[in-house]
């Protein structure tokens, strides 16, 4: 998984649904901090509307830093149509 984020971070320009995936496999190995990081990243290259991709990296990052938690609350209320559907897996 170490080589997976080195790789991710080589990459350049981020891009969201990759970083999801990148975030879920370091949250597998309880590498949180690099987890964050990486749904940081993801959700800064979102736009700022809400969608399915943004929602599943909120509620990802709200798993791991409960001060996102309000944010990924209000955008599910937002989105109620989505569910569970962009709950993170764990």
């Amino acid at each position: 998984v170490a080589a997976l984020h080195a790789r991710w971070q080589a990459a350049g320009p981020v891009d969201a649904a990759l970083s999801l995936a990148v975030g879920d496999a370091l949250r597998t190995v309880d590498d949180l901090p690099a987890a964050a990081t990486v749904y940081r990243a993801a959700l800064a290259a979102l736009a700022d509307e809400p969608s399915r991709t943004r929602l599943r990296a909120l509620r990802a990052l709200a798993a791991i830093d409960p001060t996102v938690a309000a944010a990924a609350t209000a955008m599910t209320a937002a989105l109620p149509e989505l569910g569970a559907d962009s709950a993170p897996t764990r």
